[in-house]
């Protein structure tokens, strides 16, 4: 029996984040490929509370997507977040994403627990144009 493996530069990535003028804003992420299912986790976040709500987490989204299903060949991506992040799960579902899990007060934040929510996207379900 044969396992699939994939090279490191696939399997996983950082990416920063830069405004057009060169500012550092951020970070994303994928991890966890598999090659068999052909899915993939990721992670964003803008880390200069001045850049929130521009349309840069969405924009890093978009173009990330592209890349996870155009060029790695990806069937479905999944990520989480806590219920207390209303502003990304916005961003999340403006590029498709739907909430398919919650696990109940999964996250302390700030002194209050909050639900993880799990998310995910299909290839057929982003709109590969934008």
């Amino acid at each position: 029996m044969r396992t699939a493996r994939l090279d490191d530069k696939y399997n996983r990535a950082v990416f920063s984040i830069y405004t057009l003028d060169g500012v550092h804003i951020g970070n994303c992420d994928y991890r966890d490929v598999n090659p068999v299912t052909r899915t993939a986790t990721i992670g964003i976040a803008i880390l200069a509370k001045e850049y929130w709500s521009k349309g840069y987490g969405t924009d890093t989204l978009k173009v990330l997507l592209r890349f996870l299903f155009l060029r790695l060949n990806l069937k479905r991506v999944q990520l989480d977040t806590w219920s207390g992040n209303t502003r990304a799960i916005r961003a999340y579902e403006k590029c498709g994403f739907v909430v398919e899990g919650r696990l109940r007060q999964n996250e302390y934040v700030n002194g209050q627990y909050y639900d993880t929510i799990v998310m995910g996207l299909l290839r057929e379900e982003f709109a590969l144009a934008d």
